[in-house]
């Protein structure tokens, strides 16, 4: 008679090992979810008539625009999710919008004061202040061509208690080569009287192949601060020159867009302005 015998013992211990195995990996899965869980964020939002939605502002100082290396107001303004640039790098002007409402660079206002700074780009040199107001604009500033959702103020620099002296080089883009200076200073027994310049000429070809700018501003700035009187006298001279610029492309009527070109391709003509 022949005798059979079976290997038990191995069986179970591989069906130990297994279970072990398997408790061992459910726990570690029930640890990592926990550990993954996150906290549930409900966010309460509604549509809101533009004429009721509250006042906002925002504003961007000078260090933050030297930290940037912005050139223009709105290199400053990308900064605000809330506010577009709807005029593409290349053009040769600075269009914005503000709630949806559209914000010309024409009606930017100085200090408060409309109808007094460049017409179409604002370079930052002189600013200390980049102010955004979001809402109705009428109400503040009075009517104008543009602007109903919000409009752009901007703050001229001043000298400060502490002379400055600031003299910069930089280099951008293919060829960009430009210089600045900024100097300030305050005078009088109680540096009521203060001056402050500011120098840029940059010059060169920009990033676009066959775009080429040349921009050159200065500005003078002189304020009293009395007891009972302050004053100031804000003085600027500013040319931006083109060659090369490209258009905006109107595509009303396309009803199918191709991929993206190369952002360095210039579909302007050579001796376009």
């Amino acid at each position: 008679m022949n005798n059979i015998k079976y290997m038990k013992v191995p069986f179970c211990g591989s069906l130990l090992m297994l279970t072990m195995s398997t408790a061992a990996q459910t726990a570690t899965t029930a640890i990592g979810n926990k550990n993954n869980q996150q906290d549930t964020i409900v966010v309460h939002a509604k549509s809101q008539n533009a004429m009721d939605v509250p006042f906002n502002v925002i504003g961007y100082t000078a260090k933050m625009v030297k930290d940037q290396q912005a050139t223009t107001v709105a290199e400053v303004v990308n900064n605000d999710a809330g506010v577009q640039n709807v005029q593409g790098y290349g053009n040769f002007a600075e269009t914005y919008r503000i709630r949806g409402f559209k914000l010309d660079g024409n009606d930017m206002t100085l200090g408060g004061l409309p109808g007094i700074l460049p017409r179409q780009m604002v370079d930052t040199a002189m600013i200390e202040r980049v102010e955004i107001l979001k809402g109705a604009n009428a109400l503040v500033n009075g009517a104008a061509s543009s602007g109903v959702g919000g409009v752009i103020n901007l703050e001229p620099k001043r000298a400060e208690d502490i002379p400055i002296t600031h003299l910069g080089l930089d280099y951008t883009s293919m060829s960009q080569v430009g210089g600045a200076l900024d100097v300030g200073r305050r005078f009088g027994e109680n540096n009521q009287f203060g001056a402050r310049i500011n120098l840029v000429h940059r010059e060169g070809e920009t990033a676009v192949k066959n775009d080429k700018r040349r921009t050159t501003s200065a500005s003078l700035a002189l304020d009293y601060r009395g007891d009972r009187v302050r004053s100031s006298l804000d003085l600027g001279y500013q040319k931006k020159t083109f060659h090369g610029g490209t258009m905006g492309v109107d595509i009303s009527g396309v009803y199918f867009i191709s991929l993206v070109p190369n952002n360095t391709h210039n579909y302007s003509q050579k001796w376009g302005l």
